[in-house]
């Protein structure tokens, strides 16, 4: 289901069918939404706490709905929708109690599934920059899961094994893999076959991320822009 489905079906619906759409959104931008509050200088107490008061005003209100497919991406909606929301809370100076709206996952839920990342790290760029950085980085987190579930259903192991270690972690992390020949050579393959095997990978994982863009694009061209933006942004060009 797309960014866009999902709003869709918010316009109209009744709060219980709210609830379910909602928290789905909720988890996809949990991450993001934390890296670009605490990146503005909030603690990550009171970042968790603003997210939390953030989606339940959005539950009340029916927020989403208003977004406009034809007015440009959803993420930029939101995070306008996020900035008057903290401006607002910012003006009551009021006390926030860490509960989350009924339906929603709480904040222990998220930190189970790795949604929530209280320890992380936030790069010294702007907050609009490193919310960008966190989406992508979800995009691409997304892509590489459905890539390892796909090649283990297809009996493929390999393929990811080795797309993983000679060029993912490669380039997101900065680890040096191990030779070719000699990882080859571990599991039982020839250097052609290890190569070859990396290529398809390649090409399985730009299929996959162009699907997973699109699901966040507002248009072919954005869908275009937004693949780029994402290649380049992780330092992904070499991998895909």
């Amino acid at each position: 289901m797309t960014d866009w489905s999902q709003i869709y079906q918010l316009k109209g619906a009744s709060p219980s069918e709210q609830e379910p759409l909602l928290d789905i959104l909720a988890r996809k931008y949990w991450t993001p939404i934390f890296q670009y509050l605490v990146c503005r200088g909030y603690s990550e107490h009171d970042a968790q706490d603003l997210i939390q008061e953030f989606f339940a005003f959005a539950l009340r209100t029916n927020l989403f709905a208003k977004a406009n497919k034809r007015k440009g991406r959803f993420r930029s909606f939101l995070l306008g929708c996020l900035n008057n929301f903290v401006a607002n809370e910012s003006r009551k100076q009021s006390t926030r109690k860490r509960k989350p709206a009924e339906g929603l996952a709480s904040i222990d839920e998220l930190a189970e599934e790795g949604c929530v990342q209280p320890g992380a790290l936030v790069d010294p760029d702007t907050p609009e920059l490193q919310f960008h950085r966190a989406w992508v980085q979800e995009v691409v987190r997304n892509v590489l899961v459905a890539l390892e579930k796909d090649f283990a259903r297809t009996g493929k192991t390999t393929h990811f094994k080795l797309f993983q270690t000679q060029v993912v972690l490669p380039e997101l992390e900065g680890e040096r893999p191990p030779p070719l020949h000699q990882q080859a050579g571990e599991l039982g393959l020839e250097y052609k076959e290890a190569a070859n095997q990396i290529l398809t990978a390649k090409r399985a994982f730009r299929r996959l991320l162009e699907k997973e863009v699109r699901s966040y694009a507002c248009s072919e061209e954005d869908g275009v822009h937004e693949q780029r933006d994402v290649l380049s942004l992780m330092r992904l060009e070499r991998i895909a």
